[in-house]
């Protein structure tokens, strides 16, 4: 079985829509924002943690809490250092995906079946086409010792080099007018077929392109239409692997 790490749950929901055969598991600690000294020491990693709690989510957060929810990439980094399966990290020429690849790298150690899937294009994996994630995969390698070893060093360089704090206000201010119709596009995309809750926040992204208000915000606008029941999703709390579809409520608002 393979292993797809990705960074996000758009460039989840890009796998998943390329087809992609194997499980996707999902990064969340955008590395671009706060400090990194912590980054790979489990017992200060929760400084990190009630950093972004107490300064990031109060300062720049106005979509409903939902931006450092579920963070902390602890224990999904120490599945991944268990596993024996074939281990697959996609990553694009972005800061916060480069980030979180070199991360993993150094943290799961050189592992015989560690392969690396790059798109060599200034744009992150969540916002391509899907013959594009299909060409990046069909281009992955492995991931040799030397290579490893020049990662590893150049992340230990980046962690030693001090705290990298990078505070950003969205671009995007969305007035409720706006918002109606941005959340009825989304009902319209989703339409009444079951898609994955992650599948949609990516083509969701897709179809705004470069206009796209960011991930988190998308995430926040699927959550509160679930919550109005113009979605309906069949699990709660778990936003990677439950399935969302238009309501007949949500019809109406399409």
């Amino acid at each position: 079985m393979v292993v797809n790490v990705v960074w996000g749950y758009s460039a989840a929901g890009a796998l998943y829509d390329a087809g992609i055969k194997g499980k996707v598991v999902a990064m969340r600690d955008d590395l671009t924002v706060g400090p990194l000294r912590e980054v790979n020491s489990c017992g200060y990693r929760h400084l990190r943690m009630s950093w972004l709690r107490n300064v990031y989510r109060h300062q720049i957060n106005k979509y409903g809490g939902h931006v450092v929810d579920g963070v902390d990439d602890s224990d999904r980094v120490n599945q991944l250092q268990r596993s024996s399966e074939q281990i697959v990290i996609w990553f694009g020429r972005c800061a916060v995906e480069e980030l979180c690849a070199m991360s993993l790298l150094s943290e799961i150690g050189f592992k015989k079946r560690l392969v690396l899937a790059q798109c060599h294009r200034k744009i992150p994996i969540g916002s391509l086409r899907r013959e594009d994630v299909e060409r990046v995969y069909k281009k992955r390698v492995a991931a040799g010792k030397r290579l490893l070893r020049d990662i590893t060093r150049k992340w230990y360089a980046i962690l030693q080099s001090g705290a990298v704090v990078r505070l950003r206000i969205g671009r995007f201010r969305y007035r409720p007018r706006t918002q109606v119709s941005f959340d009825r596009a989304i009902v319209k995309i989703a339409g009444k077929a079951k898609m994955k809750t992650c599948e949609l926040l990516y083509r969701v992204i897709r179809y705004y392109g470069a206009n796209s208000p960011g991930e988190e915000y998308v995430i926040w606008r699927i959550r509160n239409l679930v919550h109005r029941k113009a979605l309906l999703c069949d699990r709660h709390g778990c936003f990677r692997d439950s399935y969302v579809y238009a309501s007949p409520r949500g019809s109406e608002l399409a």
